[in-house]
Order: C-alpha cells, then structure tokens, then sequence
C-alpha cells in the first residue's frame, strides 16, 4: 500500500467484514488508523518503518478479532504509539526486520490503553518491561473499578505474564509474552 500523503486511515468493516492489509507499505504520512467492527469482523495489518509517524492505532470500537503486527528495522523507525484496544481480540507483535524477536529495549514506548466496559483476549508479544521512557505501558485508567495493582489478578508462568481481573471489574485475559509483570507496577497505569 503506497500512500505517502495518507495522515489517517478509518477502516470499517462492519459487522463481518475483513481486511488484510500489507506487512507494511508506504505510508510516510500516516499518524492515526482508527478500524471498526462487528464480533465478525477480522483485521489483519502491518506496519514497518516506512510508518515512522505512525502515533495511535484506535481499536476502541472493534468488536472483532484484529492482528498487528509492528516491522522495526532496529532503528528509531517508530516513535511513542498509543494503541487503544476495546472488547474485540487482539494479537499485537512487535518484531525486527525478517521476523526475528525484536531487541529487549526499544528506543520509544508503546501505551496500550484498555477502553471500554470489556477487554477480549489480548496477545502482546515485543512488550518492554521496567522503568524510563523506552518502557512500554498497560493502562487501566478508563476502568472506573481498575484503581491499583491489587485489582488485577497477575501471574507470571513460564515466560509469560496472564492478568485478568482480580473481581470482575472486566471480562478477558491479556497475555504478555516474555516478561515478568508481576512484581511491580512501573508497567501500569491507573
């Protein structure tokens, strides 16, 4: 997909639409894709570093199943990217060039931000656990009932971490892969 000038992309698709987009394209300009749907709806989209501007990608209203996978170069290629996730099902990887597990820092932080009555099931692989700005976040804070730590049930099993909701505040289950979110809350926001 070449479309240098594209500052925002909406895709709807419905109730039971599909769209697979490019691993990645051309698309210089672009800073927000916003992508609706019903429980149908699937959605499978690449980003690469020709997307250096890319800041949000709204899945507030996808109620659907949504793949995204993130290309990096292992450059400064993408900025900060706020990835705003509602009651639909998300995959969420963030690799190097080739296909290869992406370096255990990055030079920028990803903030997903949990919007909604619900969260799906969340499948985050490429996330940067600890402090400083390059860590990358969780964020609760639309969550009334999600005020602390101990309103989240975590567990850390193998190399992944599982958190889900420690009274019912919300339905779903987020699954970090390859990192331990259990012991401390650097990672969240309320």
């Amino acid at each position: 997909m070449t479309a240098d000038a594209l500052e925002t992309m909406d895709i709807n698709l419905g109730d039971a639409g599909e769209f697979n987009g490019p691993g990645a394209g051309s698309l210089g300009a672009l800073t927000t894709v916003t992508v609706t749907g019903g429980e149908g709806s699937v959605l499978d989209q690449g980003f690469g570093p020709a997307e250096e501007s890319l800041e949000t990608i709204d899945l507030s209203a996808m109620e659907g199943s949504s793949t995204i996978n993130m290309v990096n170069d292992n450059t400064d290629a993408f900025g900060p990217i706020s990835i705003l996730i509602g009651t639909g099902d998300v995959e969420y990887d963030f690799a190097a060039v080739g296909g290869t597990p992406a370096p255990t820092t990055s030079l920028d932080r990803e903030s997903f931000t949990f919007v909604g009555d619900d969260i799906g099931t969340i499948d985050l692989d490429g996330f940067v656990a600890g402090v400083g700005g390059t860590a990358d976040r969780l964020d609760f804070s639309q969550f009334a009932a999600v005020t602390e730590l101990d309103d989240l049930a975590i567990a850390y099993g193998g190399t992944d971490t599982t958190i889900t909701a420690a009274d019912g505040q919300f339905d779903g289950t987020i699954t970090v892969a390859g990192v331990d979110l259990s012991t401390d809350a650097f990672n969240f926001i309320f």
